[in-house]
């Protein structure tokens, strides 16, 4: 975990969100020695405080807005706009094995066709049903 910070434009507000973030994990199947490997795990952030930066006259001012936007349940909302922005600098992807194969090596998992007959046996029964 690493404490990190976030600054996110909302409307014309300019946002400064901290928090922790533990960055994704690839996962393996296997270890060295062959035995099972661990799952990959995915990024995560928890947002502790967020702060509204305004300038007035020359100067910034740095204004706790954190009880608003848990008062107003937005919170989740901005923690998860948080872990996409960090997501997106760390090119963070949890879903792939480091040692698994490409999908090019899909060897031997073909479908076979299911042969559905000739459509003549179709065409023949037909006829016997208009003749009657």
């Amino acid at each position: 975990m690493a404490k990190k910070t976030v600054k996110l434009t909302v409307g014309d507000n300019e946002l400064e969100c901290e928090g922790e973030y533990t960055p994704a994990q690839a996962g393996s199947e296997y270890t060295k020695n062959g035995d099972p490997g661990s799952p990959p795990e995915a990024s995560d952030f928890v947002l502790d405080t967020v702060n509204l930066i305004h300038e007035h006259e020359g100067h910034v001012l740095k204004i706790s807005v954190t009880e608003m936007f848990l008062t107003l349940s937005d919170f989740d909302v901005l923690q998860e706009m948080c872990l996409e922005r960090l997501e997106d600098e760390d090119g963070a992807e949890y879903d792939d094995y480091e040692d698994e194969p490409d999908d090019d090596d899909d060897f031997g998992d073909e479908e076979e066709e299911e042969d559905m007959g000739d459509d003549a046996d179709f065409d023949d029964d037909y006829e016997d049903y208009e003749d009657d």
